[in-house]
């Protein structure tokens, strides 16, 4: 593959520091010169010579005053590069096209003092073969004043290259440099050379980061790229849009940045610019990394190490070491992270690169403290402190400092912790830099023990901050991953808030640490919500809304083909090289969204919706007969807030682990019978399913005594509304002990909330929806392959209805569980017979011109993604429902995989697909299994098929907890819909728990586990 090298002027690129290898055989020639005499190169005289891989050869200039001179260099066999020196030893220029092997080059120059001036003519062929090169003065005059100029202009750029190198230059020294950088902007503005003008400011601008000038950086770095463009000079773009998104992502605005970087890797690609792309997938990674999507950063920084490695681009060892190691301290994998320090480390003392190994130095002794190694840990922090500060640098200063501060404030070693946190506040809070600044507020606020005013006030400005990030994601999944940062700082905002309730309970607290609940949870859901009733694509060039619908249905194709793959026997690096493409196109569906929402002016009127305080949740959420019971799960304490009508009370719980472990056990002890154990007998799973409904009593009274007991004298059977956290959203309240010998729902009715501002927002949105013109919609039974003697009656001509779905070998413990797309041995689809039950039944309790009953090869993808199903009130779906916590773009619905021809067809109903719906229905129900789980993130919940159908317009969705029992099921949802639909009427929530206590009256079905499953989630009434 050929590398892209851009030479323009060589030393730009030695200041922008992307081009070391180079660097390395300009200064350290493979091949020494000639020791014989110099020869002086005269006009009229040509040297003709063979020249290997990486020598250099010399030759003598004598020039006078002002003038000008141009060389030609005319090269068979070997691409050469031309060095001008003075006769002090500064380059006049340093210069090479980017011409292959063969042909002429030419370098002009005007010099200002007469002298003798060395020229140096290196070979950068790679071949190894030795070429030739023919060498002549082309013309000499007198240099005019602009040529003059932009000579001048290039010694200036060249004299710094030495002064500058990455790591070394103290502040002071780059401050200087700028100023020098600016002499030398004028100069080529004089000489009216836009190409080197645009490199000048780019130059200045990577100069500006260094010294923590985001804004000034932004501002030349986009000047530079306009000239480029502007004069056609596309060779530089990509490298010049890496260093604007550098300076977006430092600027704390990573949405941009991410834009760019990806339009950088493109033309990278395009133009097989290696050493660019290895940079930008690096910048990617961290990008990533800071809105909190540590998938795709440890895709992005794993691509890059293994391009780097493949094409030897040692040069970006320590960076990528670095950055692959914090990403694995974040994620808890601390030997791994050591490792890559260490490395980094190596690297980085190699190539004297002071500022990453002091970066690498501190981070390392952050992941050693981590693993109880504290005195390590401090040394090699003070350590990075003091190369740091010999550096003057004052962003590793300060990060330096954190560090340490934090440790202290572990340690509980409170003058130290606030002796260094508020050192490296004071730095931040002088730079630009309003992440760093809000993370170390909050740290400044946790050293407040003594004083919980100041600890809340600190908190709130961190807090503000933070969310100022926020507001600039525009792309929903990044927005999500982001708003998980978030959690931290809520958390000790509410504790801290708590902590003064308990002092003044009869002051405010505790409805602000409710109201601080509210604002940190489903801030995601919240923003689709308000999208999702607005077209942000009315009034878009067609064109874009072409491009997005294309690259939409290639993403969709690209993950059938990964279904296929995953359900295969496909080797390990098919199933990444897979992936990676997937990335690369999710990441330009993504841009294209930007660009519409950025070009949209119904996407910029959008307010950012509100979240609600304690008056507003009384007065817009609750009636006399409902209660909301809302917890936050904390690593010291944890808290439930319940609130009805009229009345209000904080109550405090125990810490995470002491919940999150019974609740765990509780889920274990109900899902005993979906659990496969190899080889384990018949005879052995009914003893040990036996144990675990023994179990299940105790570890249910464990966990109602520790989150439901204290709530319970205010319930007085009324409605509740439940915003659960952590673990908990796992538990299904319904079969929580409300009394020594009832379940909840026997005495309550439940409806589960992501948060009570999305009860709001749904009726606003939905709430004055004239409703569907029909009533039900059904798919169930699908076909999934040519085993299925429905098929296989059509293949033998004879009708389908001779195919009786009870002579279908049917097992009682069979579950709609599809599989899982993480293993990689494949799954099996086995038809559930009863969905058809289940199906026939619901559909009698519907008049027939009020159904639509798609069964066998119509309950297909394109079946469940047609408008069609907009005309109904309720949509039911009774199929396998697949989860994927590896790939959860993969994660859906399973629909028929055949036609009637026996064709393969995508049956898959993704969750991306889900979002692109238009579901204005009154619940739908997803009658599968896992059907309510999700990818679980911070502050959003589990995100999945939920989330979709809502913002797809569905009031309420119905889903499950686990893998469900195909008879089981079947039987709660003609329940269901018989309280629903019937003669009854009754509202889904009531229907639910009517379905759901006649269910556990039954001795077949009495176990929680068969019942408990499903909740329904949104509108309750």
């Amino acid at each position: 593959m050929k590398k892209i090298l851009r030479f323009s002027v060589y030393s730009f690129f030695i200041i922008l520091f992307v081009s070391f290898r180079i660097s390395a055989q300009t200064h350290n020639p493979t091949a020494s010169a000639q020791n014989s005499e110099i020869p002086l190169l005269v006009s009229g005289q040509t040297f003709e010579k063979e020249i290997s891989n990486g020598e250099k050869h010399l030759y003598k200039l004598s020039l006078k005053q002002n003038q000008f001179v141009k060389i030609e260099v005319l090269q068979t066999g070997c691409d050469v590069m031309l060095s001008l020196q003075s006769p002090e030893k500064i380059n006049v220029f340093e210069f090479k096209n980017e011409n292959e092997p063969n042909g002429a080059e030419f370098q002009t120059a005007a010099v200002e003092t007469a002298g003798d001036y060395e020229l140096r003519v290196i070979n950068f062929d790679e071949s190894g073969k030795k070429g030739k090169y023919a060498l002549r003065i082309a013309e000499t005059r007198e240099a005019t004043e602009k040529e003059l100029s932009q000579t001048s202009a290039f010694k200036i750029v060249n004299g710094l290259a030495k002064n500058v190198k990455s790591g070394t230059a103290t502040a002071e020294q780059i401050l200087k440099v700028i100023g020098d950088f600016e002499t030398a902007l004028e100069k080529f503005r004089f000489a009216g050379n836009q190409k080197y003008e645009a490199m000048t400011l780019s130059s200045m601008g990577s100069f500006y980061t260094r010294i923590g000038n985001w804004n000034k950086a932004v501002e030349l770095q986009k000047r530079s790229i306009e000239i480029n463009r502007k004069i056609g000079a596309e060779d530089n773009i990509s490298l010049l849009l890496t260093n604007l998104g550098t300076s977006y992502l430092r600027r704390n605005e990573p949405q941009k940045a991410l834009e760019v970087f990806h339009e950088s890797i493109k033309i990278s690609e395009k133009r097989e610019d290696i050493f660019n792309e290895i940079r930008t997938l690096n910048m990617l990674g961290n990008t990533y990394e800071e809105l909190g999507d540590t998938v795709r950063a440890h895709e992005y920084q794993t691509r890059a190490l293994e391009k780097a490695e493949t094409e030897k681009e040692d040069s970006f060892s320590t960076q990528i070491f670095g950055d692959l190691g914090r990403l694995n301290a974040n994620l808890g994998e601390n030997r791994k992270a050591v490792e890559y320090f260490q490395k980094a480390i190596e690297a980085a003392q190699k190539s004297n690169n002071k500022r990453l190994e002091a970066s690498a130095v501190g981070n390392l002794g952050v992941t050693f403290f981590g693993l109880g190694e504290k005195v390590k840990a401090f040394e090699l922090l003070n350590r990075s402190l003091e190369i740091n500060r010999s550096l003057t640098d004052k962003f590793g200063e300060a990060a330096a400092l954190k560090k340490i501060g934090n440790l202290y404030l572990k340690l509980g070693e409170n003058d130290k912790a606030i002796e260094n946190i508020d050192k490296s506040l004071e730095i931040y809070r002088s730079l630009e830099d309003t992440q760093n600044l809000a993370e170390t507020l909050l740290l400044s606020a946790k050293t407040e023990s003594q004083n919980l005013e100041a600890a809340q006030s600190k908190s709130e400005e961190a807090i503000s901050l933070i969310e100022k990030i926020r507001l600039r994601v525009n792309v929903a999944e990044l927005r999500d991953s982001f708003s998980a940062n978030l959690q931290d700082f809520y958390s000790f905002y509410i504790e801290t808030l708590m902590k003064r309730h308990r002092a003044e309970p009869n002051k405010n607290f505790a409805a602000l640490a409710l109201q601080a609940s509210e604002r940190a949870r489903a801030r995601g859901l919240l923003n689709l919500l308000a999208e999702s009733n607005t077209d942000i694509r009315q009034g878009i060039d067609e064109k874009l809304i072409g491009k997005e619908q294309e690259t939409q249905n290639f993403l969709t194709a690209r993950l059938e083909n990964l279904t296929k793959v995953l359900n295969g026997k496909a080797k390990s690096e098919e199933i990444e090289n897979l992936k990676q493409e997937i990335t690369k196109i999710r990441a330009d569906y993504e841009q294209i969204q930007l660009q519409i929402r950025t070009a949209s002016p119904h996407y910029s009127s959008l307010t950012q919706p509100k979240t609600l305080d304690l008056t507003e949740i009384q007065t817009q959420v609750l009636d006399e007969n409902t209660v909301l019971l809302e917890y936050v799960l904390g690593e010291r304490q944890s808290y439930l807030w319940i609130v009805g009508k009229s009345d209000f009370r904080a109550i405090e719980l125990p810490a995470k682990f002491e919940i999150e472990q019974p609740a765990r056990e509780f889920y274990e002890a109900l899902t005993a019978r979906n659990k496969q154990i190899k080889f384990e007998t018949d005879e052995e799973r009914e003893i040990r399913i036996a144990q675990k409904d023994a179990d299940l009593r105790n570890t249910s009274d464990e966990l109602s005594a520790k989150i439901l007991a204290p709530a319970m004298p205010f319930l007085n059977g009324k409605s509740l509304l439940i915003v659960a956290d952590g673990a908990l959203q796992y538990v299904p309240f319904a079969a929580l002990r409300s009394k020594k010998d009832s379940f909840l729902v026997e005495t309550n009715e439940i409806v589960n909330l992501p948060s009570a501002s999305v009860l709001v927002l749904l009726r606003q949105e939905f709430g004055k929806r004239a409703p569907a013109p029909k009533t039900l919609a059904v798919l169930a039974d699908p076909i999934f392959d040519k085993t299925d003697e429905r098929f296989q009656a059509i293949a033998g001509n004879r009708s389908m209805k001779e195919v009786k779905p009870e002579l279908i070998a049917v097992s009682g413990k069979r579950t709609r569980d599809g599989g899982n797309f993480d293993r990689r041995d494949g799954f099996e689809l086995q038809r559930l017979p009863f969905t058809r039950f289940e199906a026939e039944k619901i559909g009698t309790f519907v008049p027939e011109n009020q159904r639509e009953k798609l069964l066998d090869f119509a309950a297909s993808r394109r079946s469940a993604m047609s408008p069609e199903l907009a005309n109904y009130r309720f949509v039911h779906f009774a199929t396998h429902g697949i989860l994927s916590n590896e790939n959860p773009e993969l994660s859906g619905i399973a629909f028929s995989m055949i036609d009637e021809k026996g064709r393969e067809q995508d049956g898959f109903l993704r969750v991306g697909d889900i979002y692109n719906l238009k579901f204005p229905a009154e619940m739908v129900v997803l009658s599968g299994c896992k059907t309510g789980l999700g990818r679980e993130i911070k502050g959003e919940g589990l995100v999945g098929l939920t989330r979709g159908f809502m913002y797809a317009g569905a009031k309420r969705v119905t889903v499950s907890l686990w893998d469900v029992n195909d008879e089981a099921t079947s039987e709660l949802m003609a329940g269901l819909y018989k309280e629903m639909l019937g003669a009854n009427k009754l509202t889904p929530a009531v229907a639910l728990r009517r379905a759901q206590i006649s269910m556990l009256k039954d001795k077949r079905w009495q176990n929680p586990y068969f019942w408990s499953t499903f909740i329904l989630q949104g509108e309750p009434k």
